[in-house]
């Protein structure tokens, strides 16, 4: 197992988010039990496994947090429990820390940003989900699959914009579109100073319309909210 044993990364009782198509929503479950390389999942009445067809044998991903950092387990169903309480044993094949992308802390948010390839180029419009001080979190109906850095503005408080440029961290397909988290890289002192005010006016409490679902973005954007 890469990053040691399933019974030192998981909790017994703790959520687990569970899908065995890529192509899926994540489903929230509940840990059972812990083995060396096997998981029991508690999954609820109303689960997508009990609509579609899930055999012993299919392949299954997990997401799990611990202590602030993501962990993605793979694995196959080796067992199935139909009868109440509803339950799938996975055989864990694979355990995969994912760095946590802000040692910060972040806010729920619902800001408007135009992700560019470069800063004179035409962007695409996005909907930040979470902010922090190094990395944000958005959602964008066009694809955006780039291994260089991105270029960011993002409209805050006061009509201030905020501008940086950043690298992909970790994309998450959506029903109807993606959820992308990027970290900061190389912002300038400007506009360190910018997004420090503005953390801070969000600590204070100071800017609340923007961590309210009436706010201004979801009047006037069209863009399609994740599950």
């Amino acid at each position: 197992m890469q990053e040691g044993s399933l019974i030192k990364v998981l909790k017994e009782g703790s959520p687990i988010k569970t899908r065995f198509n890529s192509k899926q929503d994540w489903v929230l479950n509940t840990l059972h039990k812990i083995y060396e390389s096997i998981i029991d999942i508690d999954i609820r009445q109303d689960d997508i496994y009990l609509d579609e067809f899930l055999a012993i044998g299919d392949s299954i991903e997990c997401q799990y947090l611990n202590d602030n950092s993501e962990y993605l387990l793979e694995g196959w169903v080796s067992r199935i429990k139909s009868d109440s309480p509803q339950r799938i044993t996975v055989q864990i094949h694979k355990i995969s820390k994912i760095e946590e992308f802000t040692k910060t802390k972040d806010y729920g948010t619902f800001l408007g940003c135009v992700v560019k390839p470069r800063p004179k180029d035409k962007g695409v419009f996005a909907i930040v989900k979470k902010i922090s001080k190094d990395a944000i979190t958005f959602i964008s109906k066009t694809s955006i699959e780039s291994e260089d850095n991105l270029y960011l503005e993002l409209l805050l408080s006061g009509n201030i914009t905020f501008r940086t440029t950043a690298k992909i961290n970790r994309i998450e397909e959506l029903e109807n579109g993606k959820m992308y988290t990027v970290n900061f890289i190389d912002t300038d002192i400007l506009n360190n100073r910018i997004i420090e005010n503005f953390l801070n006016e969000l600590e204070k409490g100071e800017i609340d319309n923007y961590n309210k679902e009436n706010s201004f973005w979801k009047k006037n954007s069209k863009i399609v909210k994740e599950k």
